[in-house]
């Protein structure tokens, strides 16, 4: 627009110098004489105009003889386009205030989509809460199970310490071994099934015979874990062979407990202190056969490696 304006002033600026130029040629005609009262009023008729005209070059909008109406037209066009430069914009306007527009529905998709986004952020952090809530809780669930059987483990250890220091039979239908047999009727398994009477009836009194009258009988007990021995208690045969006893030593593992040198009913070897062993046993020192009743071993127990050396230690 500003181009179009400068290249309107410069084809006014020319059109004044054409009149201008033109106008000097008429006042050099009008000293001839037929010509001198056309040129005096051409003369007053180009004073009365002179101020104008100095107005017009000064502004740039000189309206001489067809050029008033190319100028007002190349307005109207501008205005025209400046007005249809507006309108589409002005009608935005409108559009977005009336809440009409694309713009306007573009706003509020946007502020629906931000808004649905809030939404599902709450949700998550709903769901988020109460699965940390659920969490919490099944862990106080757990602390309280946890707590309660440690109480009942160490009620449980309480009675396991009390069970252990009392001291009791600890044999009865452990196993038992001899390097010899008699016969199927007389199994080491007998001296520990813990049916015996004094009756000499060996047929409802069961009794462990060795098979060979070699030197170094031997007859165990395996108590099946490591006990504080207290007594050993042997109970002989009732009837014929009393006197195969006579000769046996009693040992916990590689401790001496006793030996026997002479025939009677019942035995008792009462261990000293600290003597912890796993299995018990009887062997025969002389050439002589080996037979047993019952064999009862009273202890406590029972203990671990370190319990048991802690134990001898103090």
């Amino acid at each position: 627009q500003q181009q179009q304006q400068q290249q309107w002033q410069k084809q006014q600026q020319q059109q004044q110098q054409q009149q201008q130029r033109c106008g000097g040629v008429r006042q050099a005609d009008g000293a001839d004489g037929d010509n001198t009262l056309r040129s005096a009023r051409g003369d007053v008729r180009t004073k009365r105009r002179d101020p104008r005209r100095e107005q017009e070059v000064e502004t740039g909008h000189v309206h001489g003889p067809g050029v008033h109406d190319a100028g007002q037209q190349q307005t109207n066009n501008q205005q025209q386009n400046f007005q249809n430069f507006q309108n589409p914009f002005q009608q935005d306007l409108l559009d977005m205030v009336r809440g009409e527009g694309e713009l306007e529905q573009e706003v509020k998709e946007l502020v629906r989509d931000v808004q649905d986004y809030q939404e599902e952020y709450r949700e998550d952090r709903r769901e988020q809460q109460e699965h940390r809530d659920a969490v919490q809780e099944h862990f106080r669930q757990m602390r309280y199970e946890q707590a309660w059987l440690r109480e009942q483990v160490a009620r449980v250890e309480n009675i396991t310490t009390v069970r252990r220091d009392e001291v009791r039979l600890v044999s009865q239908n452990k196993l038992a071994w001899q390097n010899f047999t008699r016969s199927e009727s007389n199994y080491p398994d007998f001296v520990v099934d813990g049916l015996f009477s004094l009756s000499p009836d060996e047929v409802l009194n069961p009794v462990a015979i060795s098979g060979s009258s070699a030197r170094n009988q031997v007859l165990m007990v395996d108590l099946g874990a490591t006990f504080k021995i207290d007594t050993v208690k042997i109970w002989n045969r009732l009837s014929d062979g009393q006197g195969d006893i006579v000769g046996v030593f009693v040992y916990a593992n590689e401790t001496l407990l006793g030996g026997i040198v002479e025939a009677k009913k019942m035995y008792s070897f009462v261990a000293s202190e600290n003597v912890f062993a796993r299995n018990v046993y009887l062997k025969q020192s002389l050439a002589a056969t080996l037979s047993v009743l019952e064999i009862q071993v009273y202890g406590s127990g029972p203990f671990g490696e370190e319990e048991v050396n802690r134990r001898q230690g103090d």
